[in-house]
């Protein structure tokens, strides 16, 4: 017996795609937010990122000193130019007050005092205790700063993170970090007192010694600081700023 002949119209028509059961793409979604959760609680709670807290400055050398009259008398500079950027060696005369020289406070050979604020003008005439001679150590060989330190300004809900010994990251607003780079320092020294001042939010001093940099230390320049306070977990970081 000859069999019928296929229904054209059936054959045409595709076949229709299965449906999955029901509750499957309320399976699919669930997982992924449990990946996800998951995830998140890892981010927050085991992984690890630096923490650290913004600070201000300025570049300061912790040698410097200043050259006083122990008496009053008349001025008389040993040049007939002292300028800022002037150097002289420890011990050298710069001057004499009513015929007393004034010598530098002593050096070894390998530094020299700079000048950094004019001397009185000769013939001044100077009381006790007034300043004669602002100076900074600089090397000998390069004329650079030595002993060089930033005094930084940190904002008051920030200092009870500080610890001696933490890394300090510098940025000098003169020299783009983008092309200088960064300097580095640690902190050395935190003020016991927080200063309030007329204007701005209240902060604590801190100290911390120059350990390399990529630009010149100029001092007195702005300095932008970063204090590393180690790794901290996520929501930590999150809930102290």
């Amino acid at each position: 017996m000859t069999p019928p002949p296929p229904d054209p119209i059936a054959a045409e028509t595709p076949p229709s795609p299965s449906v999955p059961p029901a509750g499957r793409h309320l399976t699919i979604f669930s997982i992924g937010m449990v990946i996800v959760s998951i995830a998140l609680v890892v981010i927050l709670f085991v992984v690890e990122i630096e923490a650290s807290v913004p600070a201000s400055g300025v570049i300061r050398s912790r040698s410097s000193t200043t050259v006083t009259a122990d008496q009053p008398g008349n001025w008389l500079p040993s040049a007939e130019v002292w300028l800022p950027g002037t150097t002289r060696a420890g011990g050298e005369i710069i001057g004499q007050i009513s015929g007393r020289p004034i010598p530098l406070p002593m050096l070894p050979t390998e530094r020299l005092w700079m000048l950094v604020e004019s001397l009185p003008d000769s013939g001044s005439q100077l009381e006790p205790m007034q300043t004669i001679a602002a100076m900074i150590p600089v090397n000998a060989g390069t004329l650079d700063p030595l002993d060089v330190e930033v005094e930084m300004e940190v904002p008051e809900k920030y200092a009870g993170e500080l610890e001696l010994g933490q890394g300090v990251r510098f940025r000098a607003v003169m020299y783009p970090s983008r092309i200088y780079g960064f300097a580095a320092g640690t902190l050395r020294a935190i003020e016991p007192i927080v200063r309030r001042p007329v204007a701005g939010e209240p902060f604590v001093r801190a100290i911390a010694r120059v350990d390399r940099s990529p630009f010149p230390m100029r001092l007195g320049a702005s300095i932008e600081a970063t204090i590393i306070l180690g790794k901290r977990s996520t929501y930590r970081v999150i809930l102290d700023h």
